[in-house]
């Protein structure tokens, strides 16, 4: 029983390791770099008062024309 639960803890460790390192050569390699530049300003985390403004704030963060 023991045993069991450090092979799959294990399995953990390696697979959380294992994506770390393929998405940190994704991000590398396949993310443009404009992306990684983004900012984040002081109203990035404010919530929309009306549907209006949280409509104008979805389009500008995913920069929608």
């Amino acid at each position: 029983m023991k045993s069991s639960l450090l092979i799959v803890m294990g399995g953990v460790a390696v697979f959380s390791v294992l994506l770390y390192i393929m998405l940190s050569l994704y991000n590398k390699f396949f993310v443009p770099p404009y992306v990684k530049d983004i900012k984040l300003n002081e109203n990035s985390l404010r919530t929309p008062t009306d549907k209006d403004e949280a409509i104008r704030m979805f389009i500008t963060k995913n920069r929608l024309k």
